[in-house]
């Protein structure tokens, strides 16, 4: 493999008496190099990303012969066969170029999707705060950055320990190397993790750029959660230990993930992560036909009142006007206050919304939320949606008496 202006005429290599082919393309322990990309390792993501795509697919066609394959063991499942493809050689194969990242950012993305049972529209931060696995980019930067920890602990004599000294200088004196390529991959975080290529590489400027980065990854996703008007649900948002204490993970696998029913769990999946069938989702896109309805448009269905918005929290607790879902609602509280007095007071003291909230802390009942977001998104969507186009149409509608 020859890199570089090629002569006019390639010269002969022998290995004693057997000729050495020239090749623009080579795989060694796995890993593919390129003398004609513009990037060594283009082919190398292109190679990997064709092997996780076929591994995600076989995956998840696993339905198609045992049914519903649960997160938890799609996510073991994605750790032991999946990720490895996505983060194959990532230690040395930097990703100074993201577009040579976005198909494997894809297949990540897609795997998530459908483990979860949403659709293509949803949020992406959800993927991740909701399973705890990291987004691509960030796993890929943890694994270099322990790997350069590694380099740091090899006897000064070794040959990567030699390499790494070499690639250093190289970035000090501001030419390209490895160093300097990592310096890049940080430094395109979505907050920016600080690396000074003159300062001596040492453990613990390594331990603090994963500190850094750990931090950036938290404070990214914790940002877009608390900007999405479509999150309310997940903001603020506490899980009971159990030792009675409330505890905040910004990225974990969740408990309600491990609700047995498949119905169930995607239907309350889908309600906290804003991926369902109300009005104040649906109507926020323009379809075929029709504008985008403002939000305060939006109205509930059943309701049909102007000044009630379709929410998840109004269907769960708010909405009177079908007697199906007060008998439903009524039942369901009875049965948890029955389990737990303190949220009979919760109930009488907090909001819905931090109702609501407290009730997804609750693991012990989270089977019963999730069959009861299951059917309360059943009798709404017996209904068509209400699709106000104007102000004159909205005012045609009566306030109601009182608000919730």
């Amino acid at each position: 493999m020859l890199f570089g202006p090629l002569p006019p005429v390639c010269p002969a290599i022998y290995l004693r008496t057997r000729a050495i082919c020239i090749v623009s393309e080579y795989t060694y322990v796995g890993t593919t190099f390129s003398s004609t990309s513009r990037y060594i390792f283009a082919h190398h993501y292109s190679h990997k990303a064709k092997v996780a795509r076929q591994v995600a697919n076989a995956a998840l066609g696993l339905e198609s012969m045992i049914g519903d394959l649960p997160p938890e063991d799609g996510k073991r499942l994605y750790m032991a066969r999946i990720d490895p493809h996505l983060t194959f050689a990532c230690e040395v194969a930097l990703d100074i170029d993201p577009t040579l990242l976005q198909p494997l950012v894809h297949i990540q993305q897609t795997y998530l999707r459908r483990l979860l049972g949403l659709n293509s529209r949803c949020q992406l931060l959800v993927l991740f705060s909701e399973t705890g696995i990291l987004p691509l980019k960030y796993r890929r930067a943890m694994l270099a950055l322990r790997y350069l920890r590694h380099l740091l602990i090899l006897p000064t004599d070794d040959l990567a320990a030699i390499a790494l000294a070499q690639a250093h200088q190289l970035a000090v004196n501001g030419f390209p190397s490895w160093v300097s390529d990592l310096h890049v991959v940080l430094q395109r975080m979505e907050t920016p993790v600080g690396f000074d290529l003159h300062h001596p590489l040492t453990l613990r400027c390594v331990d603090d750029c994963l500190h850094k980065l750990t931090a950036s990854l938290e404070g990214y996703v914790q940002r877009e959660l608390n900007d999405s008007p479509r999150l309310l649900l997940l903001r603020q948002r506490t899980e009971l230990t159990n030792d009675g204490r409330h505890v905040h993970h910004t990225l974990a696998f969740r408990h309600y993930l491990r609700v047995t029913c498949a119905e169930h769990r995607k239907a309350l999946t889908r309600l906290l992560v804003s991926d369902h069938a109300l009005a104040v989702e649906q109507l926020r896109r323009a379809e075929r036909g029709r504008a985008t309805v403002p939000r305060e448009w939006r109205i509930c269905r059943l309701c049909r009142h102007r000044d009630i918005i379709e929410d998840p929290v109004h269907a769960l607790f708010e909405c009177t006007s079908h007697p199906d879902l007060v008998s439903l609602r009524d039942t369901f509280l009875n049965t948890v206050f029955a389990e737990r007095t303190n949220l009979r007071t919760a109930y009488n003291t907090l909001s819905r919304l931090a109702f609501t909230r407290e009730l997804i802390a609750q693991e012990h009942s989270i089977a019963l939320l999730a069959k009861f977001a299951h059917d309360v998104l059943q009798i709404f969507t017996r209904e068509n949606l209400i699709v106000v186009s104007s102000r004159e149409e909205l005012e045609r509608f009566p306030t109601s008496l009182m608000h919730p």
